[in-house]
């Protein structure tokens, strides 16, 4: 009687007996992953993808147990601003769990605005990380070093001694980025999302620079469409994986060139369909006059305020 008593099967037992054919399917699936022909970082990717956890149901009353508390509270979460007033009062926050793409056309400024917003972000002890893919940490630090010294970029470039007041200006730079300490952290040489979700971890924002410049682990055959459409679709899954605010700078194609206002719009993003669709906000950013002086920069997809207009002006 015991030995029949322990044989047979009951609802008590459900959770584990679950566990046993969930175990089961994921070994089967890491088998159909792991094969000869698998780069490592798609093996990596795919494995990250299983879904190893039980899914948790949300109705509405959890909802409200769950998030009513943290509105109306002095650390609600309002995101990070990015330091350009207008700029942040339409846009509304940059959130974890979120990617924003802000796109234009080469050398308008996309890195000089993505390297000042890590300078404002950083100083209001936001921990940011930048992976550089076009430009050497050396220039990064030229950029960073003419905007808190006031000293000539062409100067920081080429210049072999001082001259007036240049020596004091540029010791205090260098103190001032110092004490911004490791919540400022440079990468520029990773080119993959698998690479950037290990080094990203515990930060609040990651700015990448750029997207088209991005290397993936499957075989497109030229299809490079489809090929954007895959970083796209991984670096939104990081953003919301390590929850962790995601700033993806993005080319533009030519069209917006053969307009009068030369102001684009996200149809240009290039070979971004599904960098538009993807991204919470996107952000364009173009001349509006011909000494390159002065900034268009429009808001043109925002899920979390409004749409709009501000213009900027650029001192190298």
């Amino acid at each position: 009687l015991n030995e029949c008593g322990e044989l047979v099967m009951t609802s008590v037992e459900v959770d584990k007996y679950a566990d046993i054919v969930r175990a089961d399917y994921i070994k089967r699936e890491i088998a159909n992953v792991v094969t000869p022909d698998a780069s490592i970082e798609d093996i990596v990717r795919r494995l990250e993808s299983l879904d190893t956890g039980k899914r948790k149901e949300v109705t509405a009353k959890t909802l409200v147990e769950e998030y009513s508390g943290k509105k109306f509270v002095e650390d609600h979460d309002i995101g990070y601003d990015l330091g350009f007033d207008k700029l942040d009062d339409i846009v509304g926050g940059v959130f974890k769990g979120d990617m924003m793409v802000v796109g234009a056309r080469p050398s308008v400024g996309k890195s000089a605005f993505a390297v000042e917003s890590m300078l404002n972000l950083a100083k209001k002890n936001v921990k940011v990380i930048m992976f550089s893919l076009e430009m050497t940490n050396e220039q990064l630090y030229d950029r960073i070093l003419a905007h808190e010294s006031g000293i000539g970029l062409s100067r920081i470039k080429r210049a072999t001694s001082f001259i007036g007041q240049e020596d004091i200006l540029f010791d205090n730079a260098n103190k001032a980025i110092e004490e911004l300490g490791d919540r400022m952290v440079f990468f520029d040489d990773i080119y993959s999302v698998s690479e950037m979700r290990k080094a990203a971890k515990g930060f609040d924002v990651v700015i990448i620079d750029y997207a088209q410049l991005i290397h993936t682990s499957g075989s497109y055959k030229g299809n490079r469409y489809a090929e954007v459409g895959q970083i796209s679709h991984d670096i939104k899954q990081m953003a919301k994986d390590l929850n962790v605010a995601v700033i993806l700078l993005a080319q533009l194609n030519r069209v917006s060139e053969s307009t009068s206002t030369k102001e684009p719009t996200m149809a240009e993003l290039r070979e971004g369909g599904d960098l538009e669709q993807d991204a919470s906000q996107v952000i364009l950013l173009w001349n509006k006059t011909e000494d390159r002086k002065t900034k268009g920069m429009k808001v043109d997809k925002n899920r979390q305020g409004e749409v709009g207009q501000v213009q900027m002006f650029f001192d190298g």
